[in-house]
């Protein structure tokens, strides 16, 4: 990849752990529905082709968000079309519930197994989905520097993937999060309180469940991939659970 072209990655995992196209890693607590991707940026926002969007909502008794819909909407010209990813695995086109698998106009839904839903377009969109907590989306290497969000902008720099829609760059996680809502009545992030900082003992379990990615089998791995980013967050969503 360091001298072809490659798709990039966003992902949003657990409760609210984030991780743009270019590699910026934040935490931001939003519930509601926010933009975590589009081509509608700036002075063209009225004029996108795509636009996904993910709609949180508290589940359990803390402060965790699952999700709730993830949402692509697809427009040339003056035509349009809505896909959503349901809770429990439903999916909807234009508004109409479909089954699985779905193949049309360029886009195919199907179930990978138990857990994932994949959505994919002919315009280079992937959206990989665990119907709860998991979210990944793909772009390809047609899309850089095209594109932001919450995902970010795609131009293999994260120093700037903070950018506001008025391209401002945001100075914290919570407004660069907040300048993403995609409706007006979202509710304003709460502080997120872990229990690891409250009770040692759940600290101690989070360290001793999430330390397995310390060691064999995943220590290979560590060469090539940083663990210490799945660590931080599996330990993150065990102080939540």
């Amino acid at each position: 990849c360091k001298s072809l072209p490659c798709p990039g990655e966003c992902s949003s995992i657990g409760h609210h752990q984030h991780t743009t196209f270019d590699g910026l890693s934040f935490s931001y607590n939003g519930e509601c529905q926010h933009v975590l991707s589009t081509d509608g940026c700036g002075e063209h926002a009225k004029n996108y082709t795509f636009a996904i969007k993910v709609e949180n909502m508290h589940c359990g008794s803390g402060d965790g968000l699952c999700t709730k819909t993830l949402t692509l909407m697809l427009r040339n010209g003056a035509a349009s079309v809505t896909y959503k990813l349901k809770e429990v695995g439903v999916v909807s086109v234009a508004g109409l519930d479909v089954k699985l698998p779905y193949s049309h106009g360029g886009v195919k839904i199907q179930e990978m197994s138990d857990m994932i839903i994949r959505l994919s377009t002919a315009t280079g969109i992937v959206i990989e989905w665990d119907k709860e907590m998991r979210i990944y989306v793909q772009l390809s290497s047609e899309w850089e520097n095209k594109v932001c969000g919450l995902c970010g902008n795609f131009n293999k720099k994260a120093s700037d993937d903070m950018a506001t829609p008025l391209n401002d760059l945001a100075s914290n996680y919570e407004d660069f999060g907040k300048s993403w809502k995609a409706t007006a009545n979202c509710k304003s992030p709460k502080s997120v309180h872990s229990l690891c900082d409250k009770d040692p003992n759940v600290l101690s379990y989070a360290e001793e469940s999430c330390g397995i990615l310390k060691i064999d089998p995943f220590e290979a791995c560590h060469s090539e991939v940083d663990y210490k980013v799945a660590y931080f967050n599996c330990k993150h969503d065990v102080c939540n659970c």
